[in-house]
């Protein structure tokens, strides 16, 4: 069994934060813990504006979504651009 510590991981890089993902997990799993991580790091990101990138697993456009949306909903960051 993997470890969900490292399913979700913020890396930041001069450009923004990467956000790279576990590809072998539940989606809707993978969301709860996105949502979770980004809670934690809520003041890190306090009225950052940011690019976005994901690696770890391919994402539909939906999924993207998705994803984003629950950044924006945990978080005072604005994502500026998706790369």
């Amino acid at each position: 069994m993997k470890s969900v510590n490292n399913s979700v991981m913020i890396k930041g890089n001069k450009y923004g934060i990467i956000v790279v993902l576990n590809p072998d997990m539940a989606f809707d799993e993978l969301k709860e813990l996105v949502a979770d991580k980004f809670k934690e790091s809520s003041k890190f990101f306090e009225n950052a504006k940011m690019a976005i990138s994901f690696e770890g697993r391919i994402l539909t456009n939906e999924e993207q979504q998705d994803i984003l949306d629950i950044i924006e909903k945990n978080t005072d960051m604005q994502i500026v651009c998706v790369i």
